[in-house]
This record gives C-alpha cells, structure tokens and sequence, in this order.
C-alpha cells in the first residue's frame, strides 16, 4: 500500500472523544478516518499492530491529567517511531479542551451550556450519545482553532522522559 492510499486511523481514550471526532469529520475539520478505541498510557501498542498497515497515517488523542507512571507511554512512543503517528494533546481532558474551545470560564459553565446538567459524568454521557453534536458545538460557538493547542505540560513530561513524539498538526 503506497502513502497515496494510507488509512487515517484514530485511536481515542473514551466515549466523549469518539464522538467528537465523528463531529469534527462530519464538519470537516479533520481528515475521514477509522476510529478505535486505544489507550497509549495503559496498553502495549503492540496489541494493535495487526489492526493498522506500517504505511497507515496513526493519529492518537490522548489525555494529560495522568502521565504517570510514565513507562508503558514511553515504550509505546519507542515502539511507534517505525510508523507514521502523531499525538493529538488533551490537555488536561476533553471537557478542558471543549471549555476553551467555547468559550466558556468554567466546566460547570460548560456543563450547564450544552446540556442542563452541573455533573462531569452527566456531561459525558450526555456528550457520547449526543447524535446532532455538530450543531450543540455550532450553537456553542465552537473555535476548532483553538483545540488541542496547549502542550506545554506534555512536552515538559516528554523531556523529562527523553522522548521526541510527533504532536499532530491539526489546524490550517
């Protein structure tokens, strides 16, 4: 398979980014991909390499609130380094990012916004099975600009643990 007709893959930590990345395909943001479901801080990525082709663009969105222990993260950016991958940095969290991204001052803010609720895990249940979520992050004038853009903590983490991974560019 040539990089020509490379599959985008997306490995996703949970529910909530899942459907955020479906939104963002759906709105075009990002390139059309696959989507799986893959942790980079508690599994082996060894586990997947049946699933994807060495020629395959690998895009994984990852959270910052735990970056520790650091060790299977570490081995897994030791292992990717054969593949063409990038991070796509959470920081800390997709509620974080989605606060910024709105415009909101707080997660509650947020919250009580999109979905009437003051509860993170109502929010994120709510936000996993929303089927119209493009238009809540339109009617939340959503920047796509400014998601994903605040690395400074991982990349403080990354040189700490000697390790260079390639942190996705995502915006024009």
């Amino acid at each position: 398979m040539s990089k020509a007709n490379a599959n985008t893959i997306y490995f996703y930590e949970g529910e909530t980014e899942k459907n955020l990345l479906i939104a963002l395909k759906t709105l075009r943001y990002i390139p059309a991909g696959k989507l799986k479901k893959f942790n980079l801080w508690e599994s082996d990525i060894k586990k997947q390499f049946r699933t994807f082709q060495k020629t395959d663009q690998l895009r994984f969105v990852i959270d910052t609130d735990t970056m520790s222990p650091p060790d299977i993260f570490v081995k897994n950016m030791h292992i990717l380094k054969k593949y063409t991958f990038c991070l796509i940095i959470q920081n800390t969290n997709l509620e974080d990012e989605l606060k910024i991204s709105c415009s909101k001052s707080s997660n509650r803010i947020l919250f009580n916004d999109f979905y009437d609720v003051s509860s993170k895990n109502e929010f994120k249940k709510r936000f996993a099975q929303d089927k119209n979520l493009q238009t809540k992050l339109d009617n939340q004038n959503f920047d796509f600009n400014t998601l994903w853009q605040n690395t400074d903590s991982f990349n403080a983490f990354c040189r700490s643990n000697n390790i260079k991974p390639q942190i996705c560019k995502i915006h024009s």
